[in-house]
């Protein structure tokens, strides 16, 4: 059951991995905002969710200069905890 073990470190791992290209998605919500605030007047675009994709669009490239840096210390933790065996 070393298999169990590995589980968590493996985990810790593989999440700081996959939050870089997510962040990186999340910064196109700026543009999208952008263009959502100015065609607000159209039918089904709404002012509110412009300035909704707008508002985390302007965080986004924080959050991924976050994982950015984040990440290699979080993978060599996770694989470091992955192989310790106790």
């Amino acid at each position: 059951m070393a298999e169990k073990q590995f589980l968590p470190g493996l985990k810790r791992a593989g999440k700081s991995i996959v939050e870089i290209p997510r962040q990186l998605g999340q910064c196109l919500r700026l543009p999208l905002g952008l263009v959502e605030v100015v065609a607000c007047p159209l039918p089904d675009v709404t002012f509110k969710e412009g300035i909704k994709d707008l508002g985390a669009g302007v965080l986004a490239p924080f959050k991924f200069c976050i994982a950015v840096f984040e990440m290699p210390y979080e993978v060599y933790c996770g694989l470091g905890d992955a192989i310790t065996l106790k």
